[in-house]
């Protein structure tokens, strides 16, 4: 989802729930100040060649410390994607009975993108590191496919019955907005990223799915 300055993506990482622990709190500020400082210096200097050590000393804490909350140096980059599953299977369970399934991933996926990832100045250049590095847009593959497992949980959640179709709706939804997301990257952010992802669908729609 790259601009020489710090993507102020990650901050969305420090939860809001006012019943955690002081501990829990800690650890999400630490985890959220890691996740800055990396990609500040994956933008700034590469992602293959930004070291661990580097963003442990950045962040005044040990390379243990920067494992513990992320085995590999690539969830630093997509830890928003990462940790959005499980919110977006709650999100497609909570749709409207009514709405057309379709019409629930969209809006779903949408108002996640606009709650997260869009508001976030850096967006468009972390996207742009994904794009050039083989190893990130490895893992980002990796995590559609758990964004697809969620989508289709939530799907089920909300309608059993539905249980058959919920595999191929949310492949197809997916799909749609990972086309919206490659047009906003083209278009080098001349579009929002929802305005593309809104589009994606609506031709979708045009074609009868």
């Amino acid at each position: 989802m790259a601009l020489n300055a710090i993507a102020h993506y990650p901050m969305s990482l420090i939860p809001a729930n006012t019943h955690l622990s002081l501990r829990e709190r800690q650890n999400a500020a630490v985890r959220s100040e890691i996740v800055q400082s990396g990609i500040k210096r994956f933008l700034d200097c590469g992602f293959d060649e930004t070291t661990t050590d580097e963003i442990a000393d950045d962040v005044g804490v040990s390379r243990r410390t920067v494992f513990r909350h992320f085995p590999i140096k690539e969830d630093i980059v997509l830890s928003w994607p990462l940790a959005s599953v499980g919110q977006l299977r709650a999100a497609v369970a909570a749709c409207p009975a009514n709405e057309p399934p379709l019409v629930c991933m969209q809006s779903t996926i949408v108002k996640h993108v606009a709650a997260q990832a869009e508001r976030h100045p850096g967006a468009l250049l972390i996207a742009k590191l994904i794009e050039k590095t083989p190893r990130l847009r490895s893992r980002s593959h990796e995590l559609t496919d758990a964004w697809e497992s969620a989508l289709t949980e939530g799907l089920i959640d909300r309608n059993p019955d539905q249980a058959a179709q919920a595999p191929l709706i949310s492949v197809v939804a997916v799909a749609t907005a990972r086309l919206g997301a490659r047009r906003w990257l083209a278009a080098d952010g001349a579009i929002t990223l929802t305005a593309s992802i809104n589009h994606a669908f609506d031709e979708l729609a045009l074609v009868g799915l």
